[in-house]
């Protein structure tokens, strides 16, 4: 009887040191996974502003006015080649009708 208490204790703290050396070691892996995480986080954010002095670099307009001009042979119109034309809804708020609006834009 005494001998089979002495078992029953030794597997019990048995099992409760592997528990423990089980927590313990998935513990640092969970630490671990963790700075991998941080690590990439800051990877990303590097990465997105980066992402984002492109997009400002790329639309600016002196950028964009060079590739258009560059690549298309764009020019800047002249005076009095600009023609505005209003849509339906801005028209409707001014009180214009939609076809004398129309004929505005057309340069009747």
């Amino acid at each position: 009887m005494k001998r089979s208490g002495f078992t029953m204790m030794v597997v019990f703290f048995g099992a409760i040191g592997l528990l423990y050396v089980w927590m313990r070691v998935d513990l640092m892996r969970v630490g671990h996974d963790i700075e991998q995480l941080k690590q990439q986080e800051i990877a990303l954010e590097y990465r997105r502003e980066a992402l984002q002095l492109q997009l400002s670099q790329l639309t600016a307009p002196q950028k964009i006015a060079k590739a258009a001009k560059e690549r298309f042979q764009l020019e800047m119109p002249e005076p009095g080649q600009i023609v505005m034309v209003a849509s339906e809804t801005a028209i409707a708020g001014n009180g214009v009708p939609p076809q004398k609006a129309l004929q505005v834009a057309q340069g009747q």
